[in-house]
């Protein structure tokens, strides 16, 4: 094996640690990726989510909202991505 350096069937403690740590770190690195990509998924969840609320709270001060139920018009959905492409 790539580990058995010196080929006498058996891995030494010098083998094994630089190999080890090889992983550890390759393992750590991915953690670290999963979870930023985690964090910058849930901000642009929120920023989503007030972006939304805003929209939906000028809607209703406007009057242009005659049925508050929860959910998103097509239009608010475009009047919200728009906004923030310009961001």
């Amino acid at each position: 094996s790539m580990a058995d350096e010196d080929g006498d069937g058996q891995i030494s403690y010098e083998e094994f640690v630089p190999l080890c740590f090889s992983l550890l770190l390759e393992h750590m690195k991915q953690q670290q990726l999963a979870r930023d990509a985690h964090q910058g998924s849930d901000y642009l969840v929120q920023m989503l989510l007030e972006e939304f609320e805003l929209c939906e709270i000028e809607y209703v001060e406007k009057g242009k909202d005659d049925e508050v139920d929860g959910l998103l018009k097509l239009k608010k959905i475009k009047k919200v991505l728009e906004k923030l492409s310009y961001e």
